[in-house]
């Protein structure tokens, strides 16, 4: 059972007041010229983070082991981070931003846990022209997947679309070249896009789910996409007004979901959720099991991307970081978790 620090009407109306100062401050923030877009090398703060801050201590939550956390700042216009993956050792980290760039760092662990984060580096995305992105229409990256040892998947929404990117051989990722996809997800909401994106393992079908596009059932859209760019669709069900952020598979084959949900008098909230390989198939209605669901009487904010490494111990790790909308009034968080019987 999850513990709040307050009643759940003080914590409401809590939670609304700082929701309406953090969109002032967020609608300030974003037309002040103060803080540079960065390009190259970043120095970003980093400030460990107890999950649950009313026990520190406390290990243990779900099926989860907490394995450290981390805040991120910096003076530099950072954040905004939508979609992560790491290096199968879990050494070093890739994301993209929803204005259109690409985070590098490496991590650092100290007796298998989350201790640091150095070498941070943003590069921007580029198109198929080889020119960066521009405009919030084309920008808006928000999953990334590793594609195979080298390639990674973006899925951008807005304009809907999903692209594949190479090392260029400079150190940077080369310029996108795109996937063909069925003609619904061009139909998808503006905003409601391929938030979740991922390879089923030992195949080259895509799987790519829209954040908030419902069917006549309620449930969540997605699909399962070939090579050629047929997909055949498939639902997620959706409960207690989670949407869905990112996914990412196990080394067994299990699908992990991230799911998050924000609501001014509820405050913010995720959930991680696993869906066994054999469910996911076309015309499936993927349900799963709950292993983790924490709301903010916990350390959390807009949980978006989500990975999945193998620690130096054999465990099975789940990253998780924040998107804060470059607003003060939110935070990077980087968080990690073991899940010990994989």
């Amino acid at each position: 059972m999850l513990r709040r620090p307050f009643a759940r009407r003080e914590a409401g109306l809590l939670a609304a007041a700082i929701a309406l100062i953090g969109l002032a401050a967020l609608l300030v923030h974003r037309w002040d010229g103060a803080k540079a877009r960065a390009d190259g090398p970043v120095a970003v703060q980093v400030e460990p983070v107890p999950f649950d801050p009313a026990d520190p201590a406390r290990s243990r939550f779900g099926s989860l082991s907490w394995r450290g956390g981390l805040k991120l700042s910096a003076a530099a216009r950072f954040g905004g981070i939508s979609g992560l993956a790491l290096t199968p050792d879990g050494g070093r980290l890739v994301a993209v931003t929803d204005d259109g760039h690409w985070i590098t760092a490496r991590l650092g662990y100290r007796d298998g846990r989350l201790a640091g984060l150095s070498d941070v580096a943003m590069t921007p995305i580029l198109g198929a022209p080889g020119e960066r992105l521009g405009g919030k229409f084309d920008t808006d990256a928000e999953g990334l997947a590793r594609l195979d040892e080298d390639g990674l998947l973006v899925s951008f929404e807005r304009n809907h679309r999903i692209a594949r990117f190479s090392p260029d051989g400079k150190g940077r990722f080369g310029r996108a070249s795109y996937l063909r996809l069925p003609d619904a997800i061009a139909r998808l909401p503006e905003n409601r896009g391929i938030e979740a994106v991922g390879v089923v393992p030992g195949t080259s079908v895509v799987v790519a789910i829209a954040e908030r596009a419902l069917d006549s059932a309620g449930n969540h859209t997605g699909w399962l996409i070939a090579a050629d760019g047929g997909g055949q669709a498939l639902a997620v069900s959706r409960s207690d007004g989670f949407d869905i952020t990112d996914l990412a598979f196990l080394p067994g084959g299990d699908l992990v979901l991230l799911e998050r949900r924000y609501a001014p008098l509820l405050g913010a909230a995720f959930r991680l959720r696993r869906i066994a390989r054999a469910d996911i198939r076309p015309g499936a209605l993927l349900e799963g099991r709950i292993l983790l669901a924490a709301d903010d009487a916990y350390t959390v904010d807009n949980m978006e991307g989500l990975a999945v490494h193998r620690g130096a111990n054999g465990e099975t790790v789940l990253t998780l970081i924040s998107d804060d909308n470059f607003s003060p009034a939110q935070a990077t968080l980087l968080l990690q978790f073991a899940l010990p019987e994989e």
